[in-house]
């Protein structure tokens, strides 16, 4: 499987500059060393900056940097041929397979240096109960303070958590990154698939199985280009964000932007079968240009795909804008009893339960704009509480989109939710809309995920050639 092959922003561009300064490694047969964790091992033995070259194949390893100093920049990419010349991107091509003996990467505490992994694939990793740092990130665990740590173009498929004390809980088994100070995070190519987080115990919670990430202090997390599939939890009691989990405290921030949820489930109720968000105090989460389609059980699961929750006390925000949530059983679920949620041009649809729903009272605020929700058959919108406002919304009227039945939620030419927006939501309006095109095409934006712009004023849009006009509009 291909994903993003780009460098993942100015932090981490920076930090592979640095890299590509100092001692480059050879790992492999004929090369400097025989395995990654001698590698990683040589690297951090000496104070610099080290890049490890893996040829491509499968590594049976259990991967462990020991100790808070990384030495320096520690870099390991996958896909090297076997002169260490040129490289596959595709991170399939490169496994660390962990043989389900333990987790397939872990770096426990990271308090100096830098952490960059490019095109590789972690499988068959395993942490359960008693494993150091608790029951999560099988495929990689990662603790970081005031360092910066880039994960581009990696895999996370197949890796197993399995938990027997319900107390310290259970989660994210395909990854699980902390990062607090003024540490950073950021991801640029990411597949998180097939992962699966289990609790065996009366009580307890799982929080993520595809993948899960937690930012304190006043640490930065970015995410783009990622997509979370086919993943499930199951446990006894409460089950958030089988797809992804995030939370942020203090006064940290998470952006997300351009990703793909679908298929992800739990085994009973479950709180975001896509997409998990807890925040608190002043932390922030921006979420942008995603899709979650088909995250549940099954055809009666009434669990939502999203679910946010700001907890008091603090003034945290949460902004969901450009994003399209369509067949499952609830789309987003609100909640805030303090900080600030906003919904700016959202689509929900073809939901066996609501569309949208929630609640918002004072002292937090909320807002939902711009935003289409239509055939969902619990009903539409479904909000609490006088905390919360809405505007230039189309509800329960039908928007036409192009193709439902094929899954095309895009609004044909004579869609009523044309230039029926507000430029001025409460949550702000953005630059782009889900398919990358500028958000304010016509007169005014258009309700919901995407904008259709002037170019289809003809019909163009919907495929139906008898719409098309003679003559240029």
């Amino acid at each position: 499987m291909r994903v993003r092959d780009g460098f993942v922003g100015l932090i981490a561009t920076a930090v592979a500059a640095t890299a590509a300064q100092g001692a480059v490694i050879r790992v492999g047969s004929g090369g400097d060393v025989a395995t990654i964790q001698a590698g990683i091992d040589a690297a951090q033995a000496t104070p610099e900056n080290d890049q490890l070259r893996v040829r491509a194949g499968t590594w049976n390893e259990n991967l462990l940097v020991s100790g808070a100093d990384l030495g320096g920049t520690l870099e390991i990419t996958g896909g090297w041929n076997a002169s260490w010349t040129d490289r596959d991107p595709d991170p399939a091509s490169t496994v660390i397979d962990g043989g389900g003996a333990g987790r397939a990467f872990e770096a426990g505490f990271v308090s100096a240096g830098a952490l960059v992994l490019r095109g590789l694939s972690f499988e068959g990793g395993r942490a359960q109960s008693g494993s150091s740092g608790g029951a999560r990130g099988a495929g990689l665990f990662v603790l970081a303070f005031d360092v910066p740590v880039a994960v581009e173009n990696c895999l996370f498929r197949l890796n197993e958590v399995q938990a027997s004390n319900g107390i310290s809980g259970a989660g994210a088994a395909g990854g699980y990154v902390i990062v607090g100070g003024t540490a950073s995070l950021s991801i640029d190519g990411l597949v998180a698939s097939n992962n699966s987080t289990t609790l065996n115990d009366t009580i307890g919670a799982v929080v993520g199985a595809g993948f899960g990430i937690v930012s304190q202090g006043s640490a930065t997390v970015t995410v783009a280009h990622a997509r979370f599939e086919a993943n499930t939890m199951a446990g006894p009691g409460q089950q958030r964000g089988a797809g992804l989990a995030l939370e942020a405290s203090s006064s940290s921030t998470i952006s997300m932007a351009d990703s793909v949820f679908v298929g992800n489930h739990g085994s009973g109720m479950t709180n975001g079968a896509a997409l998990a968000a807890s925040l608190s105090d002043d932390g922030s989460i921006d979420l942008r240009r995603l899709v979650a389609s088909e995250n549940r059980r099954d055809a009666s699961d009434p669990s939502e795909q999203m679910y946010v929750r700001c907890f008091a006390p603090g003034d945290c925000s949460v902004r969901i804008s450009d994003s399209l949530i369509a067949d499952g059983g609830t789309g987003i679920m609100i909640d805030s009893p303090s900080g600030v949620i906003d919904l700016v041009n959202v689509t929900s649809t073809a939901h066996s339960q609501l569309g949208i729903s929630g609640q918002v009272f004072p002292p937090g605020v909320g807002s939902l704009d711009n935003s289409i929700a239509w055939a969902n058959a619990g009903g539409d919108v479904l909000l609490f509480g006088s905390g919360i406002t809405q505007q230039a919304n189309l509800i329960g009227v039908d928007p036409r989109f192009v193709s439902p039945a094929s899954g095309n939620y895009r609004p044909g030419a004579d869609s009523p939710a044309r230039d029926a927006g507000t430029a001025t939501p409460s949550g702000g309006l953005s630059t782009l809309a889900l398919g990358g095109e500028p958000r304010l095409a016509g007169s005014a934006p258009d309700q919901g995920a995407y904008e259709l712009g002037e170019i289809f004023v003809d019909g163009f849009e919907s495929g139906d050639t008898l719409a098309w006009s003679l003559s240029v509009p």
